[in-house]
């Protein structure tokens, strides 16, 4: 349908132009010899991701599957998620997740470097990242908002919820 827009605008726009025209009284309206035929084009179907991206952007949430899905038999390989890190990992210790960068936050310390604050969710939960200055420089190219990742780091306690203190981000 998306496809077909500007086509399905014309056929509307002709339609109640032409039904206007020929109406003088109550039957007027009515169809005559000539009838109009839409025809719809062949329009390619749209990729998983592009589907997932707009069923976020519309609905606030995916629908038809997650981002990670094309990665969820590596990641279950893996025995931590966001989840268990979260409940068994201790302050300082260093681990391995994946998951989708959810929300990120860019900012200017007060040496006037730049560094991130990030949201990252797999199918387990989410938990705030870090990424200090000397590494977004390194690994800013792959900090982008829905950007599937693994990355290694270092939990730390923070306000009473565990965090993560970004070492080394591989983009998935």
């Amino acid at each position: 349908m998306l496809a077909n827009t500007e086509d399905l605008l014309t056929y509307n726009k002709e339609r109640a132009s032409d039904s206007h025209k020929n109406q003088d009284s109550l039957f007027g309206s009515m169809p005559e010899s000539s009838i109009h035929t839409l025809n719809l084009k062949e329009a390619p179907a749209i990729s998983a991701e592009e589907r997932l991206a707009w069923e976020k952007e519309l609905l606030g949430l995916c629908i038809s599957g997650h981002p990670l899905d094309k990665y969820k038999g590596t990641i279950e390989k893996r025995d931590m998620n966001i989840k268990k890190a979260k409940e068994t990992l201790k302050d300082g210790a260093i681990t391995i997740l994946a998951g989708i960068i959810e929300e990120a936050k860019q900012i200017t310390t007060k040496k006037g470097d730049m560094m991130m604050f990030l949201k990252i969710t797999d199918y387990t939960g989410s938990i705030e990242a870090v990424c200090f200055p000397r590494t977004y420089m390194e690994f800013r190219s792959a900090l982008i908002v829905d950007k599937c990742i693994a990355l290694k780091g270092k939990m730390s306690e923070r306000n009473g919820s565990m965090t993560i203190i970004i070492e080394k981000i591989k983009p998935l």
